[in-house]
């Protein structure tokens, strides 16, 4: 199955998704 240590990237997905979009990096926000 999907676990977060096998996927490191789901830290960042669960940020993505938890973290208003106000709060995203800089990088985030400029690639978009």
């Amino acid at each position: 199955g999907l676990n977060a240590l096998d996927h490191p990237r789901f830290d960042v997905w669960v940020l993505n998704c938890t973290l208003p979009e106000s709060a995203q990096p800089a990088e985030t926000a400029a690639s978009e």
